[in-house]
């Protein structure tokens, strides 16, 4: 054995240094059954699912609570950006989509006052967004006047008068310088001649109520008028029950009156036309015609007596009234028998002395 040589200088001793046990140290696996470990996997799976659900919950209400804030901005910043715009429209809405023909131009003549007021009256009904004002309303007269009307209004303007800031006021002076004064009396005339005739009771209303809001007259004296148009035939129904107190119930009940009774004719006439064109009626009719014996028109028996054989007198010619009366009878015009002419007379004589049948 080889001995192992010495170092020259002398190792140092190190001591052993302890062994440090920690926690990573492995301990022995406790022995778990299956049934244990599947529970326990059951376990983990609905906690982490649970989580999952609370943490989506949490994102989607938060993202919506954002989106809502979001559109509540864009709406305000738009609302506030068309309020300081003024050049922006606002939102189109029915009466906006809607395009009104223009009225036609008023020149001051007084028998167009009343269909120029009646346009007017309905352009400002079609757009109550735009004449709200009552100088918006002076303003589109003025700008639809022509001739002496228009020199009215520049007036009006020159002088700065208070009826253009007052849609009342304006309209009463313009009724005073360009309306008919005896419209009036006019329309009371007209409603006075104002029949039904041979036309429906509805017709008739349409007319009577143009006249009447012309007229002046009281519920009273409308209904009267109204009344006496009205055909006798309506009249016998209507006086059968109490009559109603004003205009509009009189003339419902009239049209409604109207109506019934041309519904009834309308079934007559139904009824006469299913009797006429009854196929198996015309066949009965048929043949009874053709089996009912017809008798042979009869020929007069009468023997007329000869004056000419018994009297040696001559025949005197008859009279044209007595002409006429045989010949519409159809009677000989030498015997005044039936059944044959003149010409043809058993009773004459000679063919000489008959006069012939004209």
């Amino acid at each position: 054995m080889t001995p192992r040589p010495r170092p020259f200088y002398p190792e140092a001793t190190q001591e052993p240094i302890p062994e440090i046990t920690t926690d990573m140290e492995q301990h022995p696996e406790n022995t778990t059954t299956p049934e244990q470990d599947y529970i326990d996997r059951q376990i983990r799976m609905q906690v982490q699912s649970q989580v999952q659900a609370q943490m989506q919950a949490y994102i989607q209400g938060h993202s919506v609570t954002q989106a809502q804030a979001q559109v509540h901005n864009q709406a305000h910043s738009s609302e506030t950006t068309a309020s300081h715009n003024p050049f922006q429209q606002n939102p189109s809405t029915l009466t906006n989509r809607i395009k009104l023909p223009d009225a036609a131009k008023f020149d001051g003549k007084v028998s167009e006052y009343s269909s120029f007021i009646s346009s007017m009256e309905l352009l400002f009904w079609g757009s109550p967004e735009t004449f709200t004002l009552d100088r918006n309303k002076v303003l589109f007269i003025g700008t639809h006047l022509l001739g002496s009307a228009s020199t009215w209004f520049g007036y009006l303007i020159a002088s700065s008068s208070p009826c253009l800031e007052n849609y009342e006021l304006f309209l009463h002076e313009f009724k005073n310088n360009f309306s008919d004064p005896s419209h009036s009396i006019k329309a009371r005339g007209l409603i006075r001649s104002c029949k039904q005739g041979s036309r429906t009771a509805s017709a008739y209303a349409t007319e009577f109520r143009a006249l009447a809001r012309e007229s002046g007259f009281d519920n009273v004296a409308l209904v009267d008028q109204f009344l006496r148009g009205l055909s006798p035939k309506i009249m016998q129904y209507l006086m059968v029950a109490d009559l109603p107190d004003t205009l509009e119930e009189n003339i419902i009940l009239a049209v409604r009156v109207d109506n019934r009774l041309c519904t009834v004719n309308l079934i007559n006439e139904n009824k006469g036309y299913a009797h006429n064109h009854n196929p198996f009626r015309q066949s009965n009719t048929a043949n009874f015609n053709q089996n009912t014996p017809q008798n042979p028109p009869q020929q007069d028996a009468t023997v007329y007596m000869d004056i000419d054989a018994i009297t040696s007198r001559p025949r005197g010619p008859l009279s044209e009234q007595e002409k006429t009366r045989r010949y519409d009878l159809g009677l000989c015009l030498y015997c005044g028998g039936s059944g044959h002419i003149a010409t043809q007379c058993p009773r004459k004589r000679s063919s000489g002395k008959a006069r012939t049948q004209q």
